[in-house]
Order: structure tokens, then sequence, then C-alpha cells
């Protein structure tokens, strides 16, 4: 069927759409029970830390096996997997009354764990199912969800949490797990095409090791690949605890209480919302680096402005983050676009996850850097600072030609064809794909 692909979308997306906002939900209730349990500023930060550490652990072996396992296989043990992490904490308050904050650290742990499977072999799943031509679309409408769970997450949380015991808020965050996996299992996911030679599912954990060296190794010999990576990561880290630090910005800097601090929060998503919509509508520029290139330079000039501000300029503080937040997915969606369009698809589950990977790196090394430099210089200095350092690092990492051409076919086919002279020895050779789609995998142009 012509249009069966947008069929299979729909269907993963609307559970996975149910599956975010409900563990979005438990996420902020657990935030405040910590908060609540322990009045410890340094035990919510380690219970965010736990939520990063298996990611950046894991994450880049779990593309390794990922890329040597059905992905709707993967997708339904790592749903159960976290419901049943979740469960085990409903388990213990029927057995003691109430959750220990060392259980809730173990459990952010496993949760995590369980992501850093989950997301990138979502990833590779919309590569195999939607057309090349519309992954950047499809990746908007994706980021439109993410906007959705920002929104709706602290909301629901907050009206919930009031009212309702933490354990009742998991088994909710349990039944949106379950509507994901069912998604999963009735979706028409195509069968993974299996490469020549390739390394079997129960290999030591050596070659699955010297798999994922591979990977990375993808990344390092494309000059192009490797600098926008590195720039990524250095925009993680200087853009990600910019939200963190809204509420400084609005309540110290401006001068304003929690109810404006609210608004500024939900002005941010709102605009990462509406981005992800006009991204999904429109599609970006046919050249998707221009598009990520266009997003950074404009959000450097937001971020720029906001440090600008007089203390009386609340109205425009809140318009700059409602643009920050707007130009947010034309970065994110086509990045992520680009990635699976155009790595060869044995390689797709390890560069996905590397992604995922660089992106949890990026988070507390962000927040470390933000609070010393809040504190000491100023939080205004910080977001002025943070609008010079974001228009450097675009300029620097993804302005030059090296990765201006990474969305370009003759590129890749120099790459494949480079590739195939000088093949890696890990049992991973990258086959040569169909001309004017390369790095696709087959089954895309079969829906």
């Amino acid at each position: 069927m012509q249009h069966s692909w947008q069929k299979t979308f729909i269907t993963i997306y609307t559970g996975q759409a149910i599956s975010i906002i409900t563990s979005s939900v438990l996420g902020y209730a657990i935030i405040w029970y910590v908060t609540k349990e322990t009045q410890s500023a340094a035990m919510l930060s380690l219970t965010t830390f736990m939520s990063f550490l298996p990611r950046i652990l894991f994450g880049p072996l779990a593309g390794s096996v990922i890329d040597r396992t059905e992905r709707k296989l993967i997708m339904i043990c790592a749903d159960v997997f976290v419901a049943l992490t979740s469960l085990s904490l409903v388990f213990v308050v029927g057995r003691i009354g109430s959750i220990p904050i060392p259980l809730i650290l173990i459990a952010a742990f496993f949760r995590s764990l369980g992501t850093a499977f989950h997301e990138p072999t979502l990833q590779v799943i919309v590569a195999e199912v939607v057309p090349p031509h519309m992954l950047t679309k499809s990746a908007g409408y994706a980021q439109a969800v993410l906007s959705v769970s920002l929104i709706a997450g602290p909301a629901l949380a907050a009206a919930l949490f009031s009212v309702w015991p933490l354990e009742w808020i998991i088994l909710l965050d349990v039944a949106g797990a379950v509507c994901g996996t069912l998604t999963v299992i009735i979706a028409r996911i195509p069968k993974r095409k299996k490469i020549e030679n390739e390394t079997p599912l129960n290999a030591s954990p050596a070659q699955l090791f010297r798999e994922m060296i591979d990977g990375i190794a993808l990344v390092h010999r494309f000059k192009g690949l490797g600098l926008i990576f590195l720039g990524s990561f250095l925009f993680g880290v200087v853009f990600l605890p910019v939200a963190a630090i809204f509420p400084l910005m609005t309540m110290s800097y401006l001068g304003k209480t929690t109810i404006e601090a609210g608004i500024v929060e939900i002005a941010f998503s709102v605009g990462m919302l509406l981005g992800g919509l006009v991204l999904g509508i429109w599609g970006g520029t046919k050249n998707r680096i221009v598009s990520m290139g266009a997003a950074n330079l404009l959000s450097g000039a937001f971020l720029l402005s906001c440090g600008l501000l007089s203390p009386a300029g609340f109205v425009a503080f809140a318009i700059l983050t409602g643009l920050l937040g707007f130009m947010t997915p034309f970065y994110n969606g086509p990045f992520t676009a680009l990635l699976q369009e155009r790595i060869p698809s044995q390689y797709l589950g390890r560069i996905m996850s590397l992604s995922t990977t660089t992106f949890s790196l990026s988070a507390p090394f962000g927040l470390i850097l933000s609070g010393l430099f809040a504190e000491i210089l100023g939080v205004n200095v910080f977001f002025l600072l943070s609008g010079i350092s974001v228009t450097l690092i675009t300029l620097l990492f993804v302005i030059p030609p090296s990765v201006r051409n990474l969305d370009k076919d003759s590129t890749w086919e120099a790459f494949l064809r480079a590739e195939q002279e000088s093949p890696s020895d890990t049992g991973t050779k990258p086959q040569e794909e169909s001309a004017g789609e390369v790095g696709a995998p087959p089954s895309i142009t079969s829906n």
C-alpha cells in the first residue's frame, strides 16, 4: 500500500506519545518526592545524574545490540523492562509503606538503562519505515510530541502529586508503557536486513565492544560527521542548561515570582511545539545543514539578546524564550533525519546510540558549568556568554564545507566507495546503496 508507512508511523507514535507523557509526569513526581523527603539539593542532583549515567555508560554498546537484533523485539523488551522497574517500586510500597530514596536512585538508573536501548531503536525504526524525503517532517512531528510532554508533564504531575500517592503515579506510567508496547506489537515494522559476515548476537562481549568501537571509528573517519558530533556536544553543553536557568533569570535578575517563571517555561514549550509543527508541515531546507546552521545562529542571537535585557525586560525575555523554543526543532529534527537517511543501515543503531550518548554526556557538563558561571558572573552574563558561544560553535563546527556537504549524495557515495576499498576488520563492511538513497535501508523504498 502506497501510504502504509504513514499508518505505521502514526500507530507507533500514538503509543510513544502516551508513554512519553506518562514518563514525564512520573519524572516530575519523582523530583518533587525526593525534594519533599530530603530537602537536599545534592540528592536532587544525584537523582538527575542517575537518570543520565546509564545512557553514557551503555549507550554506545546498546547500539551494537540494536544493529544485531530485531528492532521490534528491543522496543518491546525495553518498555517491559522499564515497566517492571516501576512496578518494583509499587511492590516495595506494598511491603513497607514507603519508597526509600536509595531505591528511587536505583530505579532511576534502571529506567534510564531501558531508555538507552529504547530511544535509538525508535529512531532506527523510523528510518526503516519512513521514506527518506519525509524523514525531516517526521522528526518535526516527533519534536512536537516531545514538546507536548514538556507542557503536559509538569501540569499533570502538579495536579496528580497533590492528590495521589507516588505509587499511583507510577502505575499511570506503567499503563503508558503498556500502551507504547501494544502499538509497537501491532505496527508493521520491517524485518532487519542481515549483513554478510555480521557478528552474531551471542558473540562475546569483546566482539560486541569491537563493533561499538567500529561505529565510533566511522564518525572519526568521516571528518564532517566527526565535526558535527563534536559541535553537537559543545552546543549541548552550552544550550541544554539554559532551560534550567530560566527560573533564576526570571526571579533573581528580573525580580518576578514563580507565576512569571511558569509563564517563561510555558513560552519555551509552546514555541517548541509550534516549531515542531512548522517543521513537520514544511520539511525544512533541502540541505538540512542549512536549517541546522540557521537555527543555531538565530538561537545564539536570542540568547545574546536575553543577556542584554534590563531588569525591567520580562516581557521581552518571555518572547525570546518562546523564540528559542521555536528554533530548537530546526536543529534537532534535521540532525536526526540526516543521520537516519545518510548513515549506512548496518551502522545506524550504533550511530543513533552515539548521538543519544553525546546528548546525555553534554547535559551534566553543561549543568555544572552553567551553575558556576551564573553564580560567579551573574545569570544575565551567563545568557550573554551562551549566545556568543553558540554562535562561535556554529561557525566552527556547522558552517565548514565538510559539514555543509554532509547532506549531499556525492559526499556519501565517495565515502562508501572509500570504505569498500578499505573495509574495517569488524565484520560490518559497508554495503553499497542505490543511487539517490545513500545510507537508506532498502526496506524504505518498499513501503
